[in-house]
């Protein structure tokens, strides 16, 4: 679950009044730039106009910002064994300057930046106070709420939300924006953004213990130099070295995107990964890289049906068992019979023909890819059916029109039973063992 922190408020009598996003009449133009636009048309980026008036930072209020937080970062207790050093980024300072100048008392839900794709950016926001010193010492000091491994002693994540991002570990680029509405709205952003509050560092008994190479000279700064491992990959604090999303991803930052020929069998409209997992399973994009929209490709809308598979390379498909044409929307010539491992008392059970894509090409009578005239009838017992016929062919000792009889002999071979040839324990192992051992395993 992602969270988001609240915005604070200073009253007159300098009490601090806790506030949650506001709807704001906002308007988006259809034209602004394509690199925040393709994030989300909705991106804060493409926000008509503004509302107040800009502070600028000059490269000192900049740096301040960025010590406040480390100097906080530094005295966290219990001490922190991953807390990184942050450094200033221009284009988060740049989207945070755009929402403080809408004087909205809320978050703004669309910041990321198209330079750290695949990056959360968190938020934290304020107005009211005088100077950047005293808000983010305003944020720092709800840790007067917080216990590690807890989050909020009140039972609110929102009373803890503003301490939590400013010391999160993971947390090593920040940019900043202040407008005058005419009050003073403070905003910074931060990547990568915290997802939760009740550990948001290591807890540990010596500082930069992940980073005993990497620490800066205060002893309590693991510092990679603001480096991020981009599009899912991992940051190793020890080396400061990225483990990329692979195959898809490589580079020292994961910032080089290498396509393959098409998406794995398991993705598309009628497979087990259908276009609407891309946003609700962090794993799917990166299988499904075409469908997701992760890789881009002539096809157009196409997309092959009934199980079958893309080349976005040719933008052919191939099409599984029992399925022909363009899209693979046409059925072809159907067998006489599934698969032997089709069948209600079988490997593949009629219940498999909706939870596993490849079920349907081996079965397709059992999954109702090919018609029959069977009706309901199936084949017990390991049976097997002719769909041409309607006939059962039903394995040893069984017999009947849907193999449902069980045919006993007068006793087991004389290769059967303990210390023999075929043991007890051969039933589950070997198939050809229970029809010629049915008093032994049980069938008798």
């Amino acid at each position: 679950m992602v969270y988001q922190v609240k915005v604070l408020v200073v009253a007159a009598v300098s009490a601090l009044l806790l506030m949650h996003p506001a709807d704001a009449d906002i308007t988006y133009d259809p034209e602004c730039d394509p690199h925040y636009k393709d994030i989300s048309p909705q991106h804060t980026m493409c926000i008509v106009g503004d509302v107040g008036t800009e502070v600028v930072l000059d490269q000192a209020a900049k740096d301040a910002i960025v010590q406040k937080h480390n100097d906080l970062r530094e005295g966290v207790n219990p001490l922190a064994g991953d807390m990184t050093k942050m450094v200033w980024d221009e284009d988060l300072a740049i989207v945070a300057a755009k929402w403080a100048r809408q004087c909205v008392q809320g978050h703004d839900p669309k910041r990321n930046v198209p330079s750290l794709p695949g990056i959360h950016v968190g938020q934290n926001g304020a107005f009211g106070y005088g100077s950047w010193d005293s808000a983010v010492q305003g944020w720092y000091n709800e840790v007067q709420y917080f216990e590690y491994g807890v989050g909020s002693t009140t039972g609110n994540w929102e009373d803890v939300g503003h301490y939590t991002q400013v010391v999160n570990a993971k947390s090593q680029r920040i940019g900043c924006g202040l407008a005058e509405c005419p009050t003073k709205y403070y905003f910074c952003n931060y990547a990568i953004g915290q997802y939760g509050v009740e550990r948001p560092y290591l807890n540990s008994t010596q500082s930069c213990s992940e980073c005993p190479n990497q620490c800066d000279a205060s002893g309590k700064l693991c510092d990679c130099g603001g480096k991020l491992c981009l599009n899912g990959g991992t940051l190793d604090l020890a080396t400061c070295t990225c483990s990329c999303d692979e195959p898809l991803y490589s580079g020292d930052t994961c910032e080089t995107l290498t396509c393959p020929s098409g998406d794995s069998w398991v993705c598309g409209p009628d497979n087990q990964w259908p276009p609407s997992y891309c946003t609700q399973f962090s794993n799917v994009p990166g299988s499904c890289p075409y469908m997701c929209g992760i890789c881009q490709h002539e096809c157009g809308d196409k997309m092959c049906y009934n199980g079958g598979t893309m080349n976005y390379q040719t933008c052919q498909c191939t099409c599984a068992t029992g399925y022909d044409g363009d899209t693979c929307q046409d059925q072809e010539n159907c067998p006489t019979g599934d698969s032997w491992v089709c069948g209600p008392d079988n490997q593949w059970p009629p219940s498999y023909c909706t939870m596993y894509s490849n079920v349907p090409g081996s079965c397709p009578y059992m999954c109702d890819v090919c018609p029959h005239e069977c009706g309901d009838k199936m084949c017990y017992n390991g049976g097997t059916m002719n769909y041409q016929t309607c006939q059962c062919t039903c394995k040893d000792l069984y017999t009947g029109d849907t193999c449902e009889t069980l045919d006993c002999p007068e006793a087991d071979k004389s290769w059967c039973g303990p210390g023999k040839s075929w043991p007890p324990e051969y039933c589950d192992m070997f198939s050809n063992v229970p029809p010629t051992c049915p008093y032994m395993c049980g069938l008798c």
